[in-house]
């Protein structure tokens, strides 16, 4: 049996980007992992579409290292892009989402946490919310992200980032391993037992 692979072995390799790795990856996966109902996903969209939707929708630019997916209703023009980007050998990655609105729901949670740590193998997630937007860090904590502090200057002189982190295992949107029952007797003899 084969150990799991660490983020660092999927996105280090030969000379593929990390998003042709990633996409290769779920490729080999059966179960493509799409939500259910109306939302479906694409690994298809071009590097530079990625990047123009994110300077456009955040301000910000595409990291180094980046990989992506994009969420999409079939009922109506509507769409989610999640981009990991500046992979660390510790298996943190961050994340950066444009979104049209009404589009972040449970199902998006929960495909969006099998990708980032089922997928990418990613240990930890991070998001930078800009400081002051308190309905930004309204969402990241009911997502389940808890907030580390401020990071000064991050966007720019002057604009800080709040910083909110998850972990895989402190991600309420995977799913759970039973829990053991145990197959032994563990009720205690008769004879010790009070009647």
């Amino acid at each position: 049996m084969s150990a799991k692979p660490t983020q660092r072995d999927i996105l280090e390799p030969q000379a593929a980007t990390a998003h042709e790795i990633v996409a290769a990856r779920i490729a080999q996966n059966p179960d493509d992992g799409s939500p259910p109902g109306v939302l479906r996903f694409t690994l298809d969209d071009p590097l530079p579409r990625v990047a123009e939707w994110v300077r456009q929708g955040t301000g910000r630019w595409l990291g180094p290292q980046a990989t992506w997916v994009r969420f999409y209703r079939v009922d109506r023009e509507a769409g989610l892009l999640v981009v990991l980007h500046t992979p660390t050998q510790a298996g943190e990655v961050e994340l950066v989402v444009a979104s049209d609105p009404g589009m972040v729901c449970r199902s998006i949670l929960r495909a969006v946490s099998r990708w980032v740590f089922g997928d990418v193998c990613a240990a930890r997630l991070v998001v930078r919310i800009p400081a002051g937007t308190s309905w930004l860090a309204d969402y990241a904590r009911r997502a389940g992200f808890a907030h580390e502090g401020t990071a000064r200057d991050y966007f720019d002189i002057g604009a800080d980032a709040e910083v909110w982190a998850m972990t895989r295992h402190s991600c309420r949107w995977l799913p759970r391993p039973p829990l053991a029952i145990p197959t032994a007797d563990t009720s205690p003899p008769s004879s010790t037992a009070r009647h």
